[in-house]
């Protein structure tokens, strides 16, 4: 005890659970929020690919990220983390008839065609006005 006071030495638990109590709570509750950051921190930078680890907003050392350059990767709408697409190659190039619409087309060729062979053949005759 410091010279020049005079009293008991009080458990600084106590004071926490008692004095502080709702201060002790706000400090833990940051506590666990920075943890949860570094976790997602973390597994962020594990999900990088190799060419993503190579851009600026990544350290040279690939284990941390430079906060400057992701808030201009954000700010210039900059992809951070890349998305792999699968693209289906064919040999044979899609036509229109190959679609929805085109097999609607079809089908009126279709009947086109068994009015024009209908009208040839006689069964169909001309319609006069």
């Amino acid at each position: 005890m410091q010279e020049g006071f005079v009293g008991r030495i009080i458990p600084f638990e106590l004071v926490q659970r008692t004095v502080l109590k709702e201060d002790t709570a706000a400090i833990k509750e940051k506590e666990l929020r920075f943890e949860n950051i570094i976790q997602e921190y973390d597994e962020r930078l594990d999900e990088l690919s190799e060419e993503d680890r190579e851009k600026t907003f990544v350290n040279d050392a690939n284990y941390a990220f430079v906060i400057n350059e992701v808030k201009k990767a954000i700010k210039d709408g900059d992809d951070i983390i890349s998305e792999t697409t699968v693209v289906e190659f064919s040999n044979r190039r899609k036509l229109v008839r190959d679609t929805d619409i085109g097999a609607g087309l079809q089908k009126q060729i279709d009947d086109l065609q068994q009015l024009v062979s209908a009208y040839r053949s006689g069964t169909i005759k001309e319609a006069l006005i």
